[in-house]
């Protein structure tokens, strides 16, 4: 039950007209009225969708700043791109080659940076003529060259005693750098390696 609102008599909650008072009451179907937003609701409101919306600023501006580099990044990466890699084969030894054999270096060029500048210094100090042979080359072709096999050679020497390297190179992959004893029958080679060492980029 509930109250006419014109009469105050009770009616039945479904009624649409007044038994008391005839009077047309709110069909049943009628939308029920919600009270509107209080100013204070409203401006809650509001600070919370500019809570969020400031969070979702800091988010996108941190993520823009994160993979764009700044000049400053950008410098100092293409710096290190340009810089040599500096590939130490030799620092200072002092090494006996036997006659008939063949002292070598191994070294690896990355794909990335395949253009090497080979620089060193190789003097025999004692033994027979003081002189050996020098030869830069691939891995592949050192093995074919040193069973006898035709070979490409970036760099090669007669018999000397003092060798200053200065080899350009322009490929990736295995290197090496030997020094040969093979044409002596008898004498063994005492032979002073300093600095040899492979520039690349």
């Amino acid at each position: 039950m509930t109250k006419c609102r014109y009469c105050a008599e009770d009616i039945q909650d479904a009624a649409l007209v007044c038994k008391h008072c005839g009077r047309e009451l709110a069909s049943a179907h009628a939308p029920i009225a919600t009270a509107a937003p209080s100013s204070s609701d409203r401006r809650v409101g509001y600070f919370a969708l500019f809570v969020i919306a400031g969070v979702v600023a800091i988010v996108v501006i941190s993520r823009m700043t994160s993979t764009s580099p700044t000049p400053e990044r950008q410098q100092s990466s293409t710096a290190a791109r340009s810089a040599p890699r500096t590939i130490t084969i030799a620092s200072v030894a002092d090494i006996d080659i036997d006659a008939g054999k063949i002292q070598k270096w191994e070294w690896t060029v990355g794909a990335d940076r395949p253009h090497c500048h080979l620089t060193g210094r190789i003097e025999v100090t004692s033994g027979g003529n003081k002189d050996v042979q020098a030869f830069v080359m691939s891995a592949d072709d050192y093995t074919n060259w040193a069973n006898g096999h035709p070979a490409k050679v970036f760099f090669q020497t007669e018999k000397l005693t003092v060798i200053a390297l200065d080899v350009t190179t322009a490929t990736a992959g295995p290197m090496v750098l030997a020094l040969s004893n093979t044409f002596s029958v008898l004498q063994t080679k005492r032979v002073h390696v300093e600095n040899v060492k492979a520039a690349c980029n």
